[in-house]
């Protein structure tokens, strides 16, 4: 039988009632069939993600989490976007307490970069800076010159809009 619960407050009810390992289990379950059946769809990409969090499959969920926050961006849901992409870094900082390793570096500047970007997209220059900034910071310790190159032009444009002409310029 299939059940459907409308009102938000007994869906709760219900979720909490569930054992805590069988509602891990019942993710790893949901979580590893749509992952097998829709893992190419980028508008599953998110509801995949939750499920694998939610069933502490946390290094699995980081490319889901990652890919939807691409389908935010093309949807400009920048704060979507940004969403799915602090949960991304969130992730491979549980995964690595301590210190990100340095073959896992590059990533974590990519998805600062990408996090500039839709903090940029939004009108939040601030913030854009700072993701490009710390970002710089990653790409400089792993990186070629490309990215960095792509961030100080990045970084440039945020203090020109943020009236900061002489910054700008550096």
């Amino acid at each position: 039988p299939q059940y459907h619960f409308d009102h938000s407050k007994i869906r709760e009810i219900l979720y909490d009632s569930i054992p805590p390992e069988l509602r891990i289990e019942y993710h790893t379950v949901v979580g590893q069939f749509l992952k097998e059946s829709y893992g190419d769809s980028e508008a599953h990409a998110g509801i995949i993600a939750h499920n694998l969090l939610a069933a502490g499959l946390a290094e699995d969920a980081l490319p889901f989490l990652v890919r939807a926050a691409e389908a935010a961006g093309r949807l400009f849901s920048h704060a979507d976007a940004v969403h799915y992409l602090d949960r991304a870094e969130s992730v491979l900082h549980d995964l690595h307490p301590g210190a990100v390793p340095k073959e896992r570096m590059s990533l974590l500047a990519a998805l600062r970069q990408q996090r500039g970007d839709h903090e940029y997209a939004a009108g939040h220059y601030p913030a854009a800076l700072a993701s490009y900034e710390t970002a710089l910071d990653l790409a400089r310790r792993v990186e070629g010159r490309e990215r960095e190159a792509d961030l100080l032009r990045s970084i440039g444009r945020m203090h020109y809009l943020l009236g900061r002409r002489v910054e700008s310029r550096r």
